[in-house]
């Protein structure tokens, strides 16, 4: 409600401080490839931790250049994190370095399936085809594919969060 999304639309998140290596544009062009072939909103939760907030000024102009910026929220700060990624139906860490991504457990740990970049820590995390997707870096269209394919198999996107939860409590 707070965010004036339908509650029956799809939502993909990323959730985490808004840093250039947390992959940012990446997400943002994977959602521009999104929204061209299905109705999602898409969630960017996190505070800017540049000068100025540059940087979150530079991803709202990009959401702006690339025709997208209706269909995505940009929520700052939040404490609720847990009721964030709640919200979420994926979440996506499109990161190009990510050391360990604690935010991975908490999404599955909340049975939400995820799509992450195949790099540091992440694959110790995620389980390919059965936890999450592991998308090569830097790799917009990878991300987008990911998504679509689990916004299309609901069954598989279920599964995968199960598993997820399973894997988070173990």
């Amino acid at each position: 409600k707070e965010f004036e999304i339908n509650p029956a639309a799809i939502v993909v998140g990323i959730v985490g401080s808004l840093i250039p290596w947390k992959g940012h544009k990446y997400f943002l062009e994977s959602a521009k490839e999104i929204r061209n072939r299905k109705e999602v909103k898409f969630m960017i939760a996190g505070e800017d931790l540049s000068e100025n907030r540059k940087y979150e000024k530079e991803l709202k102009k990009m959401a702006e250049d690339l025709g997208i910026s209706k269909d995505v929220v940009f929520t700052g700060f939040r404490k609720d994190i847990s009721q964030i990624i709640s919200a979420l139906d994926i979440l996506v860490l499109p990161s190009i370095e990510e050391p360990f991504g604690r935010v991975l457990i908490e999404a599955m740990a909340s049975g939400k399936p995820v799509v992450a970049t195949d790099g540091g820590g992440v694959p110790e995390i995620v389980k390919d085809k059965q936890t999450g997707i592991l998308v090569p870096m830097e790799n917009p269209h990878a991300i987008a594919e990911a998504v679509v394919s689990l916004i299309e198999d609901k069954e598989k996107a279920k599964e995968m969060g199960l598993s997820g939860r399973k894997r988070a409590r173990e």
